[in-house]
């Protein structure tokens, strides 16, 4: 539905014209390698081996590099003779298994989003169901790809739900139609190219969203913060007098942006780690720990993480005393039960 409204919204721009069927083969820079100024697309599909399609070069002012893990930019930039960028990868061995299910209106549960959190190395197997319009829900279950059931065994993903601490996945599974297949999807870790620390790259030539800094997808922060990154960029095109020498003020704007959740994505996927982690992740560790345990009683302090992980307010708010009394107040029989899920 999002992805929909996006591409309508595109379309509708009498100034945008759009190129499908090409694939980007190269990247092509000035003579000196100090400016990005075209790229080379080949035909896609059947055509592909027509003698009759030979590469186009398409010419350009700005070239934005968006096609998220699979970006071929740091290759192509070694080829060119330039750095090579440091990546920096945080692995998880989490897979998922995802299906959509409508659901009567009778039977439709009154939150919008309900998820389990998983925690390496304690909380392996995690889920989350999200609610897509008034009919549909979608369910996704969260675990090591060994723990979880091959996608066309309905019976043993329904029962791995059930063995879940959330009872809202097999709620939806239980009474609601599946409406698609399950599909099943490796989680494929996290992955921070550090274009800003080049001191050679390319004017003219930015890189953002998954081709910049890809999350594992279970914290759900991969779209808001290209959200954030394209924003941001809309205001130094807006403030310059060209597109020279915006790339290299984005791409240091771009990854402050992407700091915080990379701390604490990785932070918790360090868990599945055979080796300990550092002083300072072992402290956000510790802290989100802390955080995970009592957010489900505790529904301001849910909402504050909530508006913090979805990058609406500054992690600083977690700081606040009001908030970190709550935190490190001893427990008493009055509080609700820990718990590892949350409902909003």
């Amino acid at each position: 539905m999002l992805e929909s409204a996006l591409c309508d919204r595109i379309r509708a721009e009498p100034a945008i014209r759009i190129r499908d069927g090409f694939l980007v083969e190269a990247l092509e820079l000035s003579a000196d390698r100090s400016r990005a100024v075209a790229v080379t697309v080949t035909v896609t599909g059947r055509d592909r081996d027509d003698p009759g399609h030979a590469p186009v070069t398409i010419d350009a002012d700005l070239i934005v590099d968006a096609v998220g893990r699979a970006s071929r930019l740091p290759g192509w930039l070694a080829a060119a003779g330039l750095p090579r960028p440091e990546r920096r990868r945080v692995a998880s061995p989490l897979v998922y298994s995802s299906r959509m299910y409508e659901l009567p209106r009778d039977a439709a549960p009154e939150w919008l989003v309900s998820f389990e959190m998983t925690f390496p190395p304690l909380v392996r197997r995690g889920g989350a169901a999200v609610t897509v319009d008034p009919d549909h829900r979608l369910v996704s279950v969260i675990a090591p790809a060994g723990e979880l059931p091959p996608p066309r065994a309905e019976a043993a993903l329904r029962e791995f739900a059930g063995t879940l601490d959330n009872p809202h996945f097999a709620h939806v599974m239980e009474h609601g139609r599946p409406v698609t297949p399950v599909y099943r999807c490796p989680v494929g870790g996290n992955q921070w190219i550090r274009y800003h620390r080049l001191r050679q790259f390319p004017d003219r030539l930015l890189v953002l969203g998954d081709a910049l800094c890809a999350y594992n997808p279970v914290y759900g922060q991969g779209l808001t913060v290209a959200a954030i990154q394209a924003h941001r960029l809309g205001l130094l095109l807006r403030r310059a007098d060209g597109p020279a020498g915006v790339a290299r003020r984005f791409q240091r704007q771009a990854a402050r942006i992407v700091l915080f959740p990379w701390l604490t994505a990785t932070a918790a996927d360090q868990g599945w780690s055979r080796t300990g982690p550092g002083p300072a992740v072992s402290c956000v560790r510790a802290f989100l720990s802390l955080v995970l345990r009592r957010a489900p009683g505790d529904p301001a302090l849910y909402a504050q993480f909530a508006r913090i992980q979805n990058i609406f307010t500054s992690p600083l708010g977690l700081l606040r005393p009001s908030l970190l009394g709550r935190l490190l107040r001893p427990r008493t029989a009055a509080d609700p039960p820990p718990g590892r899920y949350g409902r909003g």
